[in-house]
């Protein structure tokens, strides 16, 4: 059966699968459209130009980080390509990090002293109601 099925295949069929049967349906260009329709080019576009304004605004983040156009395009949305440069200048991380420096060893270190004092095979005893 696998054998004639890709026999079928390559003869310029494909399987189309019903709910209780399996038919061979000819192959035809009609299937996928060759371009793309008008909206989705406009769309495309329109995606496009969006990705571009973003650039120009992360280029100049100290002017437009406190303006209304900010605002304004992030209600739009943020073009997903660009999400996270523009979440870490939102977050403003580069700073962030650079006062934080450190503080995470430091903090590792506390909980590894605190953890080592705790014993780890504590269980704790668990009563459930009788069903």
């Amino acid at each position: 059966m696998f054998k004639k099925c890709i026999e079928v295949i390559l003869k310029g069929y494909y399987l189309k699968h019903g709910n209780h049967s399996v038919d061979f349906v000819p192959f035809s260009d009609e299937r996928l459209p060759q371009k793309p329709a008008p909206h989705e080019k406009r769309s495309h576009q329109l995606e496009l130009d969006r990705e571009k304004k973003w650039l120009k605004m992360l280029k100049n983040w100290d002017h437009f980080s406190t303006s209304e156009k900010l605002r304004r395009r992030i209600y739009k949305g943020i073009p997903e390509k660009l999400r996270g440069q523009v979440w870490s200048q939102l977050l403003n991380i580069r700073t962030v990090r650079e006062e934080q420096k450190g503080k995470y060893e430091v903090r590792r270190k506390q909980n590894n002293a605190i953890n080592s004092h705790c014993s780890r095979s504590r269980t704790v005893s668990v009563y459930l109601p009788a069903l």
